[in-house]
């Protein structure tokens, strides 16, 4: 984390200027922008943006771990099928902590095609278990993206196993 801001007051609409310092490392940054209360209480942080690529999974194969250590990480895995395969996300050993206080610990998914022109999946996953996502639509291969929210920290392993076609 680079900077962080919290504050904020539900009777106006402030403008909040977050004083970053001199960035030192090459990189992209994002700017965090979240709720903490119901009364308009808001938190701000410039992060630090790292992209890990742990490689390829083939359907019905065994998963990789993801493990996300800090704020800002991201972890990519990548896996190939064709237009009328029915596919889930498993998620095994989910081990989670949040890194914010009264928020319950996540991971944010994003399962795109490789040249992101079609969204396959999206959602925040907070324990084990199988998600349905369905035909894939399109050959060819997939990008599975996680990063923690709320700053969670611990980890997780991802397959991508096969379903029966649905009627």
């Amino acid at each position: 984390m680079v900077a962080q801001y919290q504050g904020g007051h539900p009777q106006v609409q402030p403008i909040y200027r977050l004083a970053v310092p001199t960035l030192t490392t090459t990189g992209t940054y994002e700017v965090e922008v979240a709720p903490v209360s119901a009364d308009g209480l808001l938190a701000a942080r410039v992060l630090l943006n790292s992209v890990t690529d742990l490689g390829r999974v083939n359907i019905d194969g065994p998963g990789k771990l993801v493990q996300l250590k800090r704020v800002g990480q991201e972890q990519r895995i990548t896996f190939a099928g064709t237009a009328d395969q029915w596919v889930q996300l498993d998620l095994a050993g989910f081990d989670f902590q949040t890194g914010t206080p009264g928020r319950e610990a996540g991971v944010w998914f994003e399962i795109w095609n490789k040249d992101q022109t079609r969204l396959l999946f999206r959602d925040v996953l907070r324990a084990s278990g199988r998600r349905e996502m369905g035909p894939l639509r399109v050959g060819g291969d997939f990008v599975i993206q996680a990063w923690s929210v709320w700053g969670s920290v611990g980890g997780v392993t991802v397959s991508v196993p096969s379903m029966p076609p649905q009627k």
